[in-house]
């Protein structure tokens, strides 16, 4: 400990000019040094209280905001929670008090309006709800160490006196209140939703006062429609009179985006009789997908001719990224009759944000063998329309190994310009290079590589490699044979200074077959 000290004020000495920051900078040197020490000390002392929380919270998971007072005035209290759970959560990862301390500051922070006063009736709710989804671990510890090892400020009033009554009020409140039993009427109710008992949840469901929601923010109606529990829907749109404005979760899916995702298409035709589903099918969740977009990941193609009937897929897009009805399908790799049904809508010549064509993302071959042969691919642009990387649709293949997709288009390749580099001047041998594995077709590997010969001497921008010091760089063994066969040579020079030879086994042992083939025959060529 002495050393300690004496490291603290050396280090105060020589960084703090002002007198008055001293101390501060000295705990928080001491506290710093010492932490694994006297934090496992305290968690051994208050671990029977630390699991005893650990167990109350526990017992809580299911509450939600109406359970436990939260004021009237505060409609946004799902938001801040959020905020604030992300900001709590790293509170563990802080190693001196005051650095805890402030983490917890800014917790309360988030949770507070400064255009609205919020009073202890406000916050003890909005900060229980925060210690409930954060799950932080030795929360007792946390505390204590707080308290206790803060020297150098008053902890008893103020803003630090205040943020610490209220995670000592909240902690004890957790412990000694009645909040379980709230708790486990929910997850009763929930519960019937999940296995369908459509009585059990009729007596849970008829007895509540108010509409429960779980941990992200669903409500019976969005609970039911994720499980596809259609008996259990069909009853509380006649309860309710119907699909809500305030049927959403804490993503905003809608009951629609929810019977989706649970491949429920019972669930489904229910919901697309109610007129507020109807009115609200342009509706995106808060990572701008629509309902179309959760089809794709479906990969039903019902659902999708379902939907279809009522609105037209051409005008989705997500916001954000751009993405078509048509790029989420290549995405999530949906069959061929999927596909091509909404390139049958006219989608393939829609682009998203990193100017990507369905062409760029497409990787199923059976539908691009399909399309090609009914001559319903437009090869100029196959191979001069580029994305964001400066790749056309051929590099893009080439960037997955995709010789297999690239193939088809052999025949075209003689009489057709291609765009042949990127932004990083990577042609598409080099992108071939940067592949552990290819995917080949019916045509060999040397076919495919005589076809773009012409570009194998051509050099990338950042480090002006060839295709070949690539593919001795990854050890594409079969690759290097092909380069080498079609004129590809072994003494280029990178801006490193580096040549076409590496210390892998598999290459090395080519290499030396090839000198020993020159010294023995030099005017025949490599078999």
């Amino acid at each position: 400990m002495k050393e300690t000290v004496e490291s603290a004020c050396f280090l105060v000495e020589s960084t703090c000019k002002d007198p008055t920051d001293m101390y501060t900078w000295v705990e928080g040197y001491i506290m710093e040094e010492t932490y694994d020490m006297v934090f496992f000390k305290i968690s051994e002392l208050v671990l029977n209280q630390d699991k005893e929380l650990w167990k109350a919270l526990e017992s809580v998971t299911y509450l939600d905001f109406p359970q436990i007072g939260l004021p009237a005035h505060v409609h946004d209290g799902r938001k801040r929670v959020e905020r604030a759970t992300a900001r709590f959560e790293k509170i563990g990862s802080f190693r001196t008090p005051l650095e805890k301390l402030e983490c917890l500051l800014q917790t309360l922070k988030e949770l507070s309006d400064p255009e609205l006063f919020m009073g202890t009736d406000a916050l003890v709710p909005l900060f229980l709800m925060t210690l409930i989804k954060s799950k932080v671990p030795h929360l007792m510890a946390n505390f204590v160490y707080i308290r206790d090892y803060n020297f150098e400020r008053n902890m008893a009033s103020g803003r630090y006196g205040y943020s610490l009554s209220t995670f000592e009020g909240v902690l004890d409140y957790v412990l000694y209140s009645s909040i379980p039993e709230l708790s486990h009427q929910n997850q009763t109710l929930w519960s019937s939703i999940k296995s369908g008992e459509l009585v059990s949840f009729t007596t849970h469901y008829c007895a509540r006062t108010f509409d429960p929601r779980d941990r992200e923010g669903n409500n019976a109606l969005l609970m039911a429609c994720l499980y596809g529990q259609t008996e259990i829907i069909e009853y509380i749109l006649k309860h309710q009179g119907g699909v809500k404005e305030t049927d959403v979760n804490d993503l905003n899916m809608t009951p629609l985006m929810c019977a989706i995702q649970s491949k429920s298409r019972a669930a489904v035709s229910l919901l697309l009789q109610d007129r507020q589903v109807l009115s609200r099918l342009r509706q995106i969740d808060r990572r701008g997908d629509s309902a179309f977009m959760y089809i794709c990941a479906t990969q039903d193609i019902l659902l999708l001719k379902q939907l279809s009937a009522c609105i037209d897929p051409l005008t989705f897009r997500n916001p954000w990224t751009g993405d078509s009805v048509l790029h989420r399908a290549c995405q999530h790799n949906c069959p061929f009759e999927f596909t091509l049904y909404l390139i049958d809508l006219n989608l393939e010549r829609l682009k998203n944000k990193k100017n990507q064509s369905f062409y760029h993302l497409c990787r199923d071959r059976k539908l691009i063998q399909h399309l090609y042969t009914q001559k319903r691919i437009d090869t100029t642009r196959l191979f001069l329309d580029t994305d964001s990387l400066g790749q056309c649709a051929l590099m893009a293949w080439a960037d997955q190994g995709r010789l297999d997709l690239i193939e088809l288009f052999s025949d075209d390749l003689s009489h057709q310009p291609i765009h042949y580099a990127d932004k990083n001047g990577r042609t598409l041998l080099h992108l071939l290079a940067m592949r552990s594995k290819l995917v080949m077709g019916d045509k060999s590997l040397d076919f495919m590589v005589e076809k773009f010969k012409y570009l194998i001497h051509a050099r990338d921008w950042p480090e002006s490699n060839t295709a070949l010091h690539i593919a001795v760089k990854n050890g594409q063994l079969p690759l290097i044979k092909a380069l080498y066969r079609h004129g590809a040579k072994l003494d280029v020079v990178n801006f490193r200074g580096e040549r076409p030879i590496s210390d892998i086994p598999g290459v090395c042992h080519f290499l030396d077959g090839i000198m020993i083939f020159k010294l023995k025959w030099p005017n025949n060529d490599l078999p």
